[in-house]
């Protein structure tokens, strides 16, 4: 049995080791591997800024809220901490109607998105920065609205700003740099992947002396340029939520509209997607590939597995420890009754 055991951990060792002389060498399927993982990456990376420019890249978004329940939450909390509505339930719902179900921003604009009748209107910046509070106002500014209405909307704005935003207001210049970064180092890899990548089989070719060193080099930094965008906008977006929730305190909507069943914050895919650029950049070089698409998922499986066992084991030791406890039973004399009591057991006595 112990020779079985050694000759099977033999095998998967020779296994490992082969994967990984062959991710390591120089030959055409590395080669090949490098050239087509490189175009992969650029071509995921490319739709990063265009993001929300149109209605057609407004899946690529990087961030997305709802401002109609943000608006019902902020209602609630001024309710709760003054026991009257800032605004009349049914007029928010009617009144919220002129503006979008959704923003989604992205890197070159903002989409404001219509669930209701299918519509996205965007506008596109380059790059544009995460300011819910501006575009709201731009847009009841711009909505066919009665004056009464209009002036309502901007008055109970113009306080969720002043009461709100201060979380949100006092990052929003760290916030600015975070995206700013992001976007020119999404950039910069969109002009770096291309040329290293003629440059790197330009080596190949000519069989230069330190064609593979040039390669890894390249590659290494195209594809920090894209982790280090994709972290940068991850955190400035959860900085942002993070600032809405600190100043709504844990504010829950109990009548939310039913013609929005939309979250507060939609999926945003577009932050999927950057995490599959930054990956397809990592991958480019074979032995990433083999560390995050084979040897990470298999580890992660495993201590799944191992948890689940231990889980198991617990719950069946905690099981066993139960069964084996002893039901006991006490006799309390109390003015002259007795009582009997124990675990599951009944208790009576006689008055």
């Amino acid at each position: 049995m112990a020779d079985v055991k050694a000759s099977r951990s033999e095998r998967l060792k020779g296994s490992i080791s082969t994967l990984i002389h062959k991710a390591l060498e120089e030959s055409s399927f590395t080669r090949i591997w490098f050239v087509g993982m490189a175009v992969v990456a650029f071509s995921l990376s490319l739709l990063m800024p265009i993001g929300c420019m149109s209605p057609a890249t407004n899946t690529f978004a990087l961030f997305s809220i709802n401002p109609h329940v943000l608006a019902f939450r902020y209602n609630a909390m001024v309710k709760n901490m003054t026991n009257t509505h800032l605004y009349d339930e049914e007029r928010l719902k009617d009144d919220l109607r002129a503006l979008p179900d959704v923003y989604r921003f992205g890197i070159s604009g903002v989409c404001k998105e219509f669930t209701g009748n299918k519509e996205v209107h965007c506008t596109n910046r380059f790059i544009h920065s995460l300011d819910i509070d501006a575009v709201i106002k731009q847009d009841i500014a711009k909505a066919s609205l009665s004056n009464a209405t209009a002036t309502n909307l901007q008055l109970f704005w113009d306080l969720w700003a002043h009461n709100m935003t201060e979380n949100t207001s006092a990052s929003k210049a760290h916030r600015d740099s975070l995206i700013h970064a992001a976007a020119g180092l999404t950039v910069t890899s969109l002009v770096i992947g291309p040329i290293g990548l003629v440059v790197a089989i330009a080596a190949y070719l000519l069989s230069h002396s330190s064609r593979k060193t040039i390669a890894i080099g390249i590659a290494l930094f195209d594809a920090s340029l894209m982790v280090t965008a994709a972290a940068l906008w991850t955190t400035a977006s959860a900085q942002y939520a993070a600032a809405f929730e600190t100043s709504l305190g844990g504010q829950t909507v109990s009548n939310q509209p039913v013609w929005n069943s939309t979250p507060q914050y939609p999926s945003s895919y577009g932050l999927l997607l950057f995490a599959c650029a930054a990956l397809a950049k990592l991958c480019v070089l074979p032995i990433f590939a083999l560390l995050f698409l084979v040897v990470l998922p298999i580890m992660l499986v495993v201590v799944a597995l191992i948890s689940i066992w231990f889980a198991f084991l617990l719950m069946k030791c905690l099981s066993n420890c139960m069964d084996a406890c002893p039901t006991t039973t006490t006799t309390t004399t109390y003015y002259g009754s007795a009582y009997g009591s124990g675990w599951g057991g009944d208790s009576g006595g006689d008055s």
